[in-house]
């Protein structure tokens, strides 16, 4: 298992869903993200998904060249407490 740092204790958080075919709705792709999101959490990263913590979420959507190109890009921001 790989060792991580003390969770933010606020953070954002911003989903990039990198595509090669054909982009989801914006909806559905916000909804792709849940579980990597429990993930997060799981792991220690972040100490929950409540607004508490997580005080911003982006979901966006990019176009790559090729199949294997395509995957997820989190970007977890830390944002002062308050």
């Amino acid at each position: 298992r790989t060792e991580f740092p003390e969770p933010f204790e606020r953070c954002a958080i911003r989903y990039t869903r990198r595509y090669a075919r054909t982009p989801l709705d914006m909806d559905n792709a916000a909804a792709s993200f849940k579980s990597i999101g429990d993930a997060l959490q799981d792991l220690g990263i972040i100490p929950d998904d409540s607004p508490n913590h997580v005080t911003e979420l982006t979901v966006a959507q990019e176009k790559v060249p090729t199949v294997k190109d395509q995957g997820v890009l989190i970007e977890l921001q830390e944002k002062e407490t308050a």
